[in-house]
């Protein structure tokens, strides 16, 4: 159960003093419903059953148990007055045909009646889970007039209040014969600014069930989203061009997210946190203002056969940094809805060989460093981020307010994940690289009757060497001519060629495209070229290096995965998502990925799966 959204009262409690004639303070709370939305277009009253609408918007409020009298009530503490109150107990129930995406309970004074009594003498306190818990008490006066404030009602849901009021120990003779009359006033908003740990902790509540649940570990009192994937459908997010799910929320009110996909693919070998805070965290816009930068990431090695809190573990390792990834102890208490059908790393060290990690079924397992593995970035939201739109479904995610990409219509202002319609097919941001927008494809290619095309890479190890036999049985001949000049011309104008990088990823992924891989990054090292024979190609078509960004299996949702290659020399990605060593004999699918020119602009879509940017050139 959590708060509702009250100013919290600092003051102490004082020891309450006898004031012998206080006992004639009359103070009634009348509870009347209203609403004062200022689209309003019906109220109607029936008994103790009121009915708010507002356009679609519509809510009824039954006052269940009665008024609150406060009539010869002495002044109380907050813990005596949670004890001596009768609560009256609200039911809102949405009865319209769309969501409520917010809603204000009021208590204010009613106008058909004069009060004489000050609200600042009346406290209250709110109870979501049938009375068992209450809201730190606070003074209605103080919240201007709100006492309670919820997010997201669906069409036929409903919620019960449970709101407790008593005089504050503070009040004194100046109280004396005075009377109160209020009534509960319900604001309705179609469009709203959600707090997003609000939002998850209103949807958790909802979905609580043997299947999906919520656990509170005492040791960190850290909140840990739980269940199976077919409850786990109301804490996703969309940020920066990525779907990411809320796994857990801190104390301090930040909110851990990871994303939904693997990004790319790296050894157990390579320092992941490097890759993380430097080459993926310039991935997401606006992070200083969204991010916690200064989150604590503990990877300490765990060799247990069943992963403890990292924190009680006796030699700590731990980073703080913008970017991290979940631990085998967090993954043991989230469940298996985390599962994507791939091979995907964890922070945890095994033992100095190997690796926790999740399997493609969703176990926990381990596996050696010189395997290369799905990465998925996990990061800690602020609390103060608002959401908007969604219902935070897979395909209604919440979208993160502040998340405003983009200074401009053209694509290359754009961050990378976000989709693109291109040629009528579906693809995605990879990284913008001298004012050129890179993308990839998201689906393989597929023949006329949808079956995945494979070829071989090239006739030598080099992807586009001139010496390169010219066939179309080779994908470096048969994307740069058959399959380019497939394409409409509109589309095919927009491509510009782009340099590749070849060259093998043995130790670290920056050596791929960096000649000098030490104290550098992949942003400003000195780059291979046209010189560093068999290191570049450059060209129209290409295909993904590994550790690039989405170069791994993107389509497992709908789709049966094949291996398929990347144009790094001596690795491809099998179908659960790992690198693996290239057999050039063998023939394997792949996904194509090219830079569109700086003038291609963006006229129409939202950048997202359901709702591509749809592109032209200037």
């Amino acid at each position: 159960m959590y708060n509702s959204p009250t100013l919290k009262n600092n003051n102490k409690f004082m020891k309450k003093q006898k004031m012998i004639l206080l006992v004639t303070v009359v103070a009634f709370i009348i509870l009347f419903m209203s609403s004062s939305y200022a689209i309003l277009t019906n109220f109607d009253k029936t008994d103790e059953v009121v009915t708010i609408s507002s356009g679609n918007l519509a809510m009824s409020v039954n006052n269940v148990a009665g008024l609150i009298n406060l009539a010869n009530r002495l002044p109380e503490s907050d813990s005596e007055g949670l004890i001596n109150s009768t609560p009256v107990v609200l039911a809102l129930t949405n009865t319209g045909s769309i969501e409520i995406m917010k809603y204000d309970v009021k208590l204010i004074s009613d106008s058909n009646h004069e009060s004489t009594l000050s609200t600042e003498y009346i406290k209250y306190s709110i109870s979501l889970d049938g009375g068992n818990t209450y809201s730190e008490p606070a003074i209605l006066s103080s919240t201007n007039d709100v006492i309670y404030t919820g997010y997201t009602l669906a069409a036929n849901e409903g919620i019960t209040l449970y709101l407790k009021i008593w005089i504050d120990e503070h009040a004194n003779n100046d109280v004396l014969g005075k009377t109160y009359y209020g009534s509960v006033q319900v604001e309705l908003y179609q469009n709203a600014e959600v707090p997003l740990n609000f939002a998850i902790k209103n949807a958790t509540l909802s979905s609580n069930n043997d299947n999906c649940k919520t656990y509170v570990k005492d040791i960190d009192n850290i909140i840990y989203l739980s269940g199976n994937k077919e409850c786990m459908n109301f804490n996703y997010v969309w940020y920066s061009g990525k779907l990411w799910q809320v796994v857990a929320i801190n104390p301090n009110g930040t909110i851990k997210m990871i994303s939904a996909d693997n990004v790319t693919n790296l050894k157990g070998l390579d320092n992941k946190f490097q890759w993380l805070n430097e080459d993926f965290l310039d991935t997401l816009h606006n992070y200083q203002n969204i991010v916690d930068t200064n989150a604590i990431w503990n990877y300490s090695l765990d060799e247990n056969e069943t992963p403890i809190n990292p924190f009680e573990i006796e030699n700590q390792e731990t980073v703080t940094s913008s970017v991290g990834m979940l631990n085998a102890y967090e993954y043991s208490k989230m469940g298996s809805y985390l599962n994507n059908n791939t091979n995907w790393w964890l922070s945890t060290p095994y033992n100095l060989e190997s690796m926790w990690n999740v399997s493609a079924t969703g176990a926990l397992a381990t596996s050696s460093l010189n395997s290369a593995y799905g990465i998925r970035p996990v990061i800690n939201v602020l609390s103060s981020i608002m959401v908007s739109e969604g219902r935070g479904t897979k395909t209604s995610p919440y979208v993160i307010l502040s998340d405003n990409v983009g200074d401009g219509d053209l694509l290359n202002t754009r961050m990378s994940g976000e989709y693109v319609d291109f040629n009528n097919d579906l693809y995605r941001i990879v990284t913008v690289d001298n004012n050129m927008t890179k993308i990839v494809r998201v689906d393989y290619l597929r023949s006329e009757n949808k079956e995945i095309m494979k070829k071989r890479l090239a006739s030598t190890i080099y992807y586009g060497n001139n010496s390169n036999v010219q066939s179309d049985d080779y994908w470096d001949y048969y994307l740069n001519n058959i399959w380019y000049n497939s394409l409409i011309d509109n589309y095919r104008n927009m491509i510009e060629s782009g340099t590749y990088y070849l060259d093998e990823y043995t130790a670290n992924y920056k050596g791929i495209l960096c000649q000098n891989i030490e104290n550098v990054t992949t942003k400003n090292c000195q780059r291979y070229n046209q010189d560093n024979a068999n290191k570049v190609y450059v060209g129209n078509i290409g295909l993904l290096r590994a550790g690039e960004m989405w170069s791994t299996q993107l389509n497992y949702d709908n789709l049966n995965p094949v291996e398929m290659f990347l144009i790094t020399s001596n690795y491809n990605v099998n179908a659960n998502g790992d690198l693996i060593n290239n057999d050039l004999n063998d023939t394997y699918g792949v996904r194509p990925a090219f830079y569109l020119k700086a003038n291609v602009r963006i006229v129409d879509g939202l950048g997202t799966r359901i709702n591509p940017y749809k592109i032209n050139i200037q």
